[in-house]
């Protein structure tokens, strides 16, 4: 013999809940997307600052006078997103000589970063990304 077990009550807050679980995976890619133009504009901020992601100032030039990386501004203004999902996003470049100042070479260009590298997030990057998801994350489950 099957028993039945009826519920009673308001189930109002359970349903509002049930409708922000099913709305997450937009919520993690409006997350993703915001990360990703903040990390665009920590980007443009090394550029203006002359200064890599940690803070540390490039390496001065030698042939010649000018903004450090900027001289027709081309690499700056090509960077752009490549992937943002729910899963993440990934920014780069558009142009392919960016990896030579990133990283240096053996032939007298000195590493100038302009994204982070590793595991480590600068804490200006650290920073701007729990504000940005925080937002994020209040305007669609505190307020919502």
């Amino acid at each position: 013999m099957a028993r039945s077990v009826r519920l009673t009550g308001d189930f109002a807050k359970l349903n509002k809940w049930i409708k922000r679980i099913d709305n997450t995976p937009k919520v993690l890619a409006v997350i993703a997307d915001n990360l990703a133009e903040e990390s665009l504009d920590l980007i443009k901020d090394g550029f203006r600052t002359e200064t890599d992601p940690y803070g540390v100032k490039w390496p001065k030039l030698k042939f010649r006078k000018g903004k450090i990386l900027q001289d027709t501004a081309r690499m700056r203004n090509s960077f752009h997103r490549k992937r943002v999902s729910k899963r993440g996003f990934v920014v780069g470049p558009g142009v392919t000589y960016a990896q030579f100042h990133q990283f240096g070479t053996s032939r007298g260009i000195p590493a100038r970063r302009m994204v982070p590298e590793g595991s480590r997030l600068p804490p200006k990057w650290k920073r701007r990304f729990v504000d940005t998801a925080r937002e994020v994350l209040e305007a669609h489950y505190v307020k919502g």
